[in-house]
């Protein structure tokens, strides 16, 4: 009963403190390559975003798609 609430909220709690920490340290880690390297930096952002979008893209048209079937 009330050991099993505490030890689920624990591990919720747990999660989203490992969840945040790898947040915090991929954004510095980004940060610190972006001050580091700005033009490099610039370039990986524009692919990133242009891959992104493309994914976006492709995934929109699927659905569009298969909601016309």
């Amino acid at each position: 009963g009330m050991i099993m609430i505490i030890s689920d909220n624990l591990l919720i709690d747990v999660g989203v403190i490992m969840m945040s920490l790898a947040i915090v340290l991929i954004t510095g880690f980004f940060l610190y390559v972006l001050i580091k390297n700005p033009v490099k930096s610039f370039k990986f952002v524009l692919k990133g975003t242009a891959i992104l979008t493309l994914g976006l893209a492709a995934w929109f048209g699927l659905f569009c798609l298969l909601n016309e079937l």
